[in-house]
């Protein structure tokens, strides 16, 4: 089965969809720690869009496992 296209967010829709803001969405980009986007427009192109699934992957490579979580001998 093919896949379906993965659309491309506005700035504003990814940063709503992992809960952070534009501004903090945009210092990560600057610094180079954020998730990956697209550039639209070449090097200096001024459009910025994400993907979904680069999101998913950013959210997936940041989670941290509680205590309870690790799978530890508490017991």
């Amino acid at each position: 089965m093919p896949q379906l296209p993965d659309p491309l967010l506005r700035e504003r829709d990814a940063a709503d969809y992992i809960g952070v803001s534009d501004y903090t969405l945009q210092k990560w980009r600057w610094r180079g720690n954020g998730p990956r986007f697209v550039r639209i427009g070449g090097p200096h192109g001024r459009a910025i869009r994400y993907r979904k699934r680069d999101l998913d992957a950013y959210i997936g490579q940041n989670l941290v496992a509680t205590l309870d979580q690790s799978g530890g001998d508490d017991e």
